[in-house]
């Protein structure tokens, strides 16, 4: 994977103490890590509803990956969120408002 300017390693170093993920204190705002922290909460209810190799069969991706997904040890990339959600039937994208420390661009009107 691609290595991101802005972005730590992993998303559990952006936790103070990484043995706390998803659910522990962040070191700075970061919008990116709530996103992933609220996934990985949902991913390990399916895990914990089934098992680790249950999801990951369902998604067709391999059971380590569901694994780092959880743990907080990686970038979940859009595609592999797709198939979970597709091979589980349900939604892991988050639905809540994730905050944002930065303010957002203003978009010129074409009328300026």
């Amino acid at each position: 994977m691609a290595a991101r300017r802005d972005l730590k390693a992993t998303p559990k170093a952006y936790l103070i103490d990484e043995t706390t993920w998803p659910e522990g204190p962040l070191t700075e705002p970061k919008p990116e890590v709530e996103f992933l922290m609220e996934i990985a909460r949902s991913l390990q209810a399916q895990v914990d509803a089934t098992s680790n190799r249950a999801v990951a069969r369902a998604a067709g991706i391999d059971p380590q990956t569901v694994i780092n997904i959880i743990k907080g040890d990686t970038w979940c990339e859009a595609p592999t969120i797709f198939r979970l959600e597709k091979g589980l039937q349900v939604s892991l994208w988050p639905r809540t408002h994730i905050t944002t420390s930065r303010p957002r661009r203003q978009r010129r009107s074409s009328l300026d």
